[in-house]
């Protein structure tokens, strides 16, 4: 194997190849990976928790400006619903990535992903709060669509939405209309 220079972000390029490839992500199969020694890698993070910080915050850092450029000129119902869809293909293509960042994702002392996550906390109520239901419709609304996202990605990702009768996106695409309804009464 041929060994790589080190830095934080090949560090952190290695540990999503590893991830997504299915292979276990630990100091020791990383440095082979790097062509190095685990040791060296506690220079950049002093431990197992620091590189899966690192490596969660980064994926939701990834996201969030992908979302604001998928939203860019829409509100209401329309950039809820992009909102979705975006998070849904974007989750799908990076599965296993996905599925460790969720993983992963409220683990105590983890700074750098509770930052990412206020980002994209930010970002979703933002557009919750500006719809006209009243706060506790919005609650129930943003708690809904946040676990139809988390839930298509993890039922598509592993086979478990896979039936002729009608396409994973589109009953995607109908249940977001129907946790979206409430939200906008009117419409």
């Amino acid at each position: 194997m041929t060994r790589t220079k080190l830095s934080a972000d090949t560090i952190l390029d290695h540990a999503a190849a590893l991830i997504t490839a299915g292979e276990p992500l630990t100091f020791s199969t990383l440095a082979r990976a790097l062509g190095s020694r685990s040791q060296a890698l506690y220079n950049y993070y002093p431990n197992q928790a620091a590189l899966t910080d690192a490596l969660c915050a980064r994926n939701l850092h990834w996201l969030v400006p992908r979302l604001q450029k998928a939203l860019f000129g829409l509100s209401g119902r329309a950039a809820l619903t992009q909102l979705a869809l975006t998070c849904r293909t974007s989750g799908l293509a990076h599965f296993r990535l996905t599925q460790f960042t969720l993983a992963h994702v409220h683990q105590d002392n983890a700074p750098a992903t509770a930052g990412a996550m206020t980002d994209l906390r930010t970002l979703i109520n933002q557009l919750i709060q500006s719809t006209p239901a009243d706060a506790a419709t919005q609650i129930v609304g943003e708690r809904m669509l946040r676990n139809l996202i988390v839930g298509e990605i993890f039922n598509v990702g592993t086979g478990w939405f896979d039936d002729p009768a009608m396409s994973a996106e589109e009953s995607f695409r109908q249940m977001v209309d129907q946790c979206l309804a409430p939200l906008f009464p009117e419409q």
